[in-house]
């Protein structure tokens, strides 16, 4: 039999095995599915010859037939084909772009649902993945535990997956704002992750990560912090949360004390989208007050004494909420100096400011912002 590079051929005797064939690539029957360092090698491989049951799957890195049923998931993580295929003349346009984020974050989604034998190869087994779709991104692509520099606050976006209860392992030296640090599979909303029709809430002042070993930037990281200029808004209760926002909460470990229920949290603005149908869409960090907090000061361009915190989920408002946009607005104004002002801003300055983000006046930067460092 002759198999064309250009297909990728589901090799069975009959329809009965079409389910067996979906298993292969999607569900839970193959122990390839499952494992994480099966994932960059069945997305680094030219061609993947999968054994399940007595059905034999074969897979290339190109286009999928349908043969005996078998239908290619939307969700199916896949490398860009520029990795394989560079041109010096191709211009990184913003299209362009939003395509790698969001195949990174299918990527990311697939992965963590994966089990590992040892913590620490949370960021090693997909570094194989990471250095191709760096070759993607361009010259200039800086990797920070599992998120790129030039797309931050988009990355910063994943959360806990409510939808899958697999458990994988955290990686303990993980910053808290990588999703390496989550022993739970995450998700983006790729609906979100192109820079085109977004304002940014914050400003990424710092953010740097120590390696483990220098010669490997996509391996091991033994710390890392990230410095936001950003209103903070709260503190909230995780009750109070839950009942003006669409909250996900990350999991950690239960003797971590400073990530307890009865923590305060906070709200950290990242990014805000009008989108068609009068829906509004503000994207969130929650993050809590760090235990070990340190007068000395922060080196570099962040050398105010800066408050530490640690990500303790995401949320965001507006979506299918019907007001929920307005919510988000109403707790911003409460960071106005003076009540006249805050009983001002509850009649006009909701408006105005939906209307001015909404042209791309930067009205929102008048508000009070602030330094936090995130570890």
């Amino acid at each position: 039999m002759e198999l064309s590079s250009q297909d990728t051929y589901p090799i069975s005797h009959d329809r009965h095995h079409a389910e067996e064939i979906r298993d292969a690539y999607h569900g839970t029957g193959s122990h390839t599915r499952r494992r994480a360092w099966c994932l960059q090698e069945k997305l680094m491989s030219t061609r993947v010859l999968p054994f399940i049951s007595d059905v034999i799957v074969f897979r290339c890195r190109t286009t999928r037939s349908r043969h005996h049923y078998y239908r290619k998931s939307l969700t199916d993580p896949e490398i860009p084909d520029v990795s394989f295929h560079l041109q010096r003349s191709f211009k990184h346009d913003s299209y362009y772009m939003a395509q790698i984020n969001v195949a990174w974050a299918r990527v990311v989604r697939d992965y963590s649902r994966r089990s590992l034998s040892y913590a620490e190869d949370k960021l090693v087994a997909c570094a194989g993945v990471a250095e191709l779709f760096a070759r993607a991104l361009g010259l200039q692509a800086e990797y920070l535990a599992g998120l790129w520099r030039d797309s931050l606050l988009f990355d910063l976006c994943w959360y806990r997956d409510p939808d899958t209860n697999t458990c994988s392992m955290r990686d303990p030296h993980a910053p808290s704002w990588s999703w390496a640090s989550q022993g739970n599979a995450v998700r983006f909303n790729c609906c979100l992750l192109s820079i085109e029709g977004h304002t940014l809430l914050s400003e990424v002042v710092e953010c740097a990560t120590t390696l483990e070993d220098h010669l490997l930037p996509f391996g091991r990281v033994t710390a890392g912090h990230l410095i936001l200029r950003t209103p903070l808004l709260g503190p909230y209760d995780p009750d109070h949360l839950r009942s003006i926002s669409r909250v996900f909460l990350d999991e950690h470990d239960k003797g971590d004390i400073q990530m307890n229920e009865s923590t305060s949290m906070w709200i950290v603005p990242l990014l805000y989208r009008h989108e068609l149908h009068c829906v509004w869409v503000v994207q969130c960090l929650v993050v809590r007050s760090y235990a070990e907090q340190s007068d000395t000061p922060l080196v570099g361009s962040a050398s105010d004494r800066t408050r530490i915190y640690q990500r303790a989920g995401f949320c965001e408002f507006g979506g299918s909420q019907k007001g929920g946009h307005r919510k988000f607005f109403a707790l911003l104004v409460r960071l106005l100096p003076s009540p006249a002002a805050r009983d001002f801003a509850a009649c006009r300055t909701i408006d105005l400011l939906l209307d001015s983000l909404k042209n791309g006046v930067d009205v929102y930067w008048n508000f009070p912002h602030v330094l936090i460092k995130l570890v």
